[in-house]
């Protein structure tokens, strides 16, 4: 959620594992990785000192100045991705707004929902008890950075619609930082709306593949994603 480097899944599933024998009074959220220590990760199945070390540094700087649409993302709510936490950025500025906004205004999903590319489903998302009690637990382990709204990116890329699929060298969030940098967005199927298809291999005949292929979408590796738009 926060891209923290060396945390796989298979880690995470080991993380949980430990936290259900240690703490089964407690269920296990994804916040559970913050209060790891170096030793309790050490005691996980396959880490030894320095790999513990690593990983514990890793989970330290990720919870450090994190970005607020990166933020908004790592609540681990449905249908709230980087995309949303972008849009509740620019119009509010801070966290800390939002729930201002939310808390004062007679009727929080319509007034969501006059903000441009908020639907209803993310505006009650959003606008519910669930949103802010995500928000104080995750507060109590990771720092906001300041935001600062940056103008509309313009050049080649801008509004083209990427759609990513299968396993990459990166985690997805990688490519995705890339894509927004960039002035796209990431689409969630492919569509006639599709410009590119980002697949390991692209001569692959998945599903997706083959209707990009339909659709005239153009299909790119996940190298060339990162050539075109370095």
């Amino acid at each position: 959620m926060l891209n923290i480097d060396g945390l796989s899944i298979e880690t995470a599933r080991k993380m949980v594992a430990y936290w259900k024998e240690h703490h089964p009074a407690e269920r296990p959220m994804y916040t559970i990785m913050f209060a790891f220590t170096k030793d309790m990760l050490m005691a996980l199945e396959g880490f030894a000192e320095k790999s513990a070390e690593k990983l514990y540094g890793s989970i330290q700087a990720a919870s450090r100045d994190v970005e607020l649409p990166r933020f908004i993302k790592a609540l681990c709510l449905p249908g709230i991705g980087t995309d949303v936490g972008k849009i509740l950025a620019d119009e509010f500025g801070s966290l800390d707004h939002v729930l201002q906004k939310l808390a004062e205004e007679p009727s929080p999903q319509e007034m969501l929902q006059e903000i441009n590319g908020i639907g209803p489903k993310t505006a009650e998302v959003v606008s519910s008890a669930e949103f802010s009690t995500a928000v104080e637990n995750l507060k109590q382990y990771v720092s906001i950075a300041a935001y600062e709204k940056q103008e509309a990116p313009v050049g080649d890329f801008a509004g083209k619609i990427f759609v990513l699929t299968g396993k990459m060298a990166q985690p997805r969030s990688y490519y995705v930082d890339l894509i927004e940098k960039a002035g796209g967005k990431e689409g969630k199927a492919v569509s006639g709306k599709t410009d590119y298809l980002v697949i390991q291999d692209v001569n692959s005949t998945s599903s997706k593949a083959v209707k990009a292929r339909e659709m005239g979408t153009k299909l790119i590796s996940p190298e060339e994603l990162v050539n075109m738009l370095s």
